[in-house]
């Protein structure tokens, strides 16, 4: 058995604590405009300038095993929230560490440990509520570059990227991320229908990579094609009425593959070929949306004979080594496709799991015949890698304020819960305000406000989204917005730790060996 080390009380609640402390303050050095930057050793010889406090967290190892565990817990949580709400991590970690000092004061001065977790849980609960209560729809110009200003860490070439490719593809269009081949970040704003999979024929493949077809004729099938037969008539077809063909299938060989490239090469009708998209019943899904938007249907291995009324039509068909592109489909059935993205809209709007959430608003994006690709490139991988973090983040943090509106950012809304929470006198409440605080006071002192005045840098007033400056200048705090989501969900992040981290009664650690 591998040796264990065994620390109880407070010894082992002292050392979580100092680890979720340290952690807290390499993170909350990053918060707001002013934030300052990170230096991360990344193991191989070259150091990452971030400002990214997910990055940042990711990245703090710590020599003490119960120390680290304390940094994990808060980190592993704040990480969640970033994944979910598309931003927060910061936030999060600032107000954890503030609750969890107060906290543990509280509990060395003599508080009962389980009633003061009690009255923490139900004063966040109430700050919560409120929260909500003043939640504000994120509707008209403007809100998407706002957002993505504050989640994308103020880089401008994320705000831009992000709100070109939401104004082109609406708050729940489809949106890639890809490695880009250039030093900068380019966002290719597409129209059509795209399958991520390029051409799979070899004779139907000229040097360039690149095939065009014009006015073009789609079959449609889960079928791997084999007989060369059966495929005559819907050449034939194509012939006659002098158009192109796409073939979708699930694969294209023997007898078939020789018949199609035959009369590609012979130049009787020009064809391509891509394998379907996605596997069994994604496959199934996404086959029969192309077959909706391109007004054709999915012959399937139940079907026997592939018929050529059965055929859809687009006006061009674009394919390279890794995507296809179908535009402009001919004579699409509307209300078909109206119904079929009304149901993924009830599948985007309904469900909680999260590869679900992402291939309904896919689906709907190719359906509506709009897509984006950000295709992100930079000066090293490591930036390019931490730059497409911060685009994801973006993206997630303007679609969930889309859904469930936002806040005056800056802390502000957690200022105001914290003025509300005056009403309730607990020990639990005292400590949750002062944790509500801290946010905003976190981000002036890295604005430069000197330490005893920071708390005081954010007014509350009746107007609720006013603010003032650290040198006492107002401002609109709705210019730097945060979504409602996000604010809610650090709450509940940090409150959950910490409750964990005050009930932590015994650590086990590994005996690291000698």
């Amino acid at each position: 058995m591998t040796p264990r080390n065994i620390t109880h009380s407070t010894k082992a609640r002292d050392a979580l604590v100092r680890g979720a402390n340290t952690l807290a303050r390499a993170v909350g050095a990053t918060l707001g405009p002013s934030g300052r930057i990170v230096l991360i050793d990344d193991r191989f010889g070259r150091v990452v300038a971030t400002k990214d406090g997910v990055t940042v967290a990711k990245a703090v190892h710590l020599p003490s095993q119960e120390e680290q565990m304390g940094a994990s817990l808060l980190r592993d949580a704040a990480i969640k929230v970033a994944e979910t709400c598309g931003d927060g991590t910061t936030t999060c970690v600032v107000m954890a560490a503030k609750l969890l000092e107060e906290a543990t004061k509280l509990v060395l001065g003599g508080a009962d440990l389980v009633k003061l977790v009690r009255e923490i849980e139900d004063a966040a609960g109430c700050a919560e509520n409120l929260i909500m209560s003043r939640s504000q729809p994120a509707i008209g110009v403007g809100w998407d570059q706002k957002i993505a200003n504050v989640s994308g860490n103020h880089d401008p070439r994320v705000t831009q990227s992000v709100a070109l490719a939401f104004d082109h593809v609406g708050a729940n269009g489809s949106i890639s991320i890809r490695d880009g081949n250039t030093d900068r970040i380019e966002v290719d704003r597409q129209e059509g229908f795209r399958i991520e999979r390029g051409h799979f024929a070899a004779g139907l493949t000229p040097e360039s990579g690149l095939i065009e077809l014009e006015d073009a004729l789609v079959l449609i099938t889960n079928r791997t094609l084999t007989s060369g037969v059966e495929l005559i008539p819907i050449l034939q077809s194509s012939a006659a009425a002098n158009l192109s063909l796409l073939i979708v299938c699930d694969g294209l060989v023997g007898e078939a593959l020789e018949t199609v490239t035959g009369n590609h090469r012979a130049g009787s009708i020009r064809v391509a070929a891509v394998r379907a998209p996605g596997f069994e019943d994604r496959q199934w899904d996404m086959l029969h949306d192309l077959a909706v938007w391109c007004d054709a249907e999915v012959q399937d291995i139940a079907t026997g004979r592939l018929d050529a009324a059965k055929l859809g039509a687009v006006a061009n068909v674009t394919q390279d080594r890794s995507r296809t592109i179908l535009r402009n489909p001919i004579g699409q059935n509307v209300p078909a496709l109206t119904s079929r993205i009304k149901n993924l809209e009830s599948v985007r709007d309904t469900t909680s799991n999260e590869y679900d959430l992402d291939k309904a608003i896919e689906r709907i994006g190719r359906l509506r015949g709009r897509v984006v690709e950000i295709r992100v490139g930079a000066a090293t991988e490591t930036e390019a890698r931490e730059i497409k973090d911060r685009i994801e983040d973006a993206l997630h943090a303007v679609r969930i304020a889309h859904r469930d509106g936002v806040q005056p950012g800056g802390g502000t809304a957690l200022l105001r819960a914290a003025h509300w929470l005056e009403m309730k006198q607990t020990l639990g409440a005292q400590a949750v305000r002062t944790a509500l605080r801290e946010p905003a006071a976190k981000i002036a002192r890295n604005a430069g406000t000197p330490e005893h005045l920071a708390p005081m840098t954010v007014a509350i007033d009746l107007s609720w989204n006013t603010g003032c400056t650290a040198d006492g200048e107002p401002v609109d705090m709705m210019q730097f917005p945060d979504p409602t989501a996000v604010v809610v969900g650090a709450l509940r992040a940090a409150v959950s730790v910490v409750t964990t981290l005050l009930l932590a009664e015994t650590s086990i650690t590994i005996e690291e060996s000698r």
